[in-house]
């Protein structure tokens, strides 16, 4: 392939269109997901107080009405605190990318190993990463390994970025392309 073909760019972008694609769709799953979990969250937080006061009213008879759905969907959908619970998971999704997107840019900035930098990754989304004793190493394993991918993956991937748009700012200069590949058991075909 060449980074001028046609056709390679247009099964990029229609690859590109269905990963978009099922992000939305996954997006929507987890959206009715969470919304059908509320509702069941409500619903027994609802009828357990309800026979919470039946329990603690000497016997009086307390006759809660069943909740509809819809009634429960609207509880749980209803604007509070400046938005819905789904408006203050985007938001907290928007600061979790801010936070990893000033780590990484404050590790490049200042020429940090890929093991520095997940410490600050690590610092600045509060997940424990130590590994000195063994139950540490246990119990911070998975966050461990996500923070090094996390920060590997996102230093490479700025990195080629920046190499990108100096490749662009200078194409008067710049005459072709040249790719290196490691090549060795884990290369795939396309890449070797």
């Amino acid at each position: 392939w060449h980074a001028d073909d046609a056709t390679f760019r247009a099964r990029t972008e229609q690859l590109l269109a269905q990963i978009a694609d099922e992000m939305d769709r996954l997006n929507r799953r987890v959206h009715d997901s969470l919304v059908e979990q509320q509702v069941t969250s409500y619903r027994a937080a609802y009828y357990g107080s309800a026979w919470m006061t039946s329990v603690q009213g000497d016997g009086l008879a307390v006759n809660l009405p069943l909740l509809p759905t819809e009634a429960v969907r609207a509880e749980v959908l209803y604007p509070y605190e400046n938005g819905t619970q789904f408006f203050r998971l985007e938001q907290n999704r928007i600061e979790f990318i801010n936070r990893v997107r000033g780590s990484v840019i404050q590790s490049q900035v200042q020429g940090e190993t890929i093991y520095q930098a997940q410490k600050r990754l690590s610092d600045a989304l509060g997940m424990p990463i130590g590994r000195r004793k063994l139950s540490d190493r246990q119990a911070n394993a998975g966050n461990f390994f996500r923070t090094e991918m996390i920060a590997r993956t996102e230093i490479l991937r700025s990195s080629n970025m920046g190499a990108h748009a100096v490749y662009e700012a200078n194409g008067d200069i710049v005459s072709g392309w040249k790719f290196l590949a490691t090549l060795d058991s884990r290369t795939c075909p396309i890449c070797g």
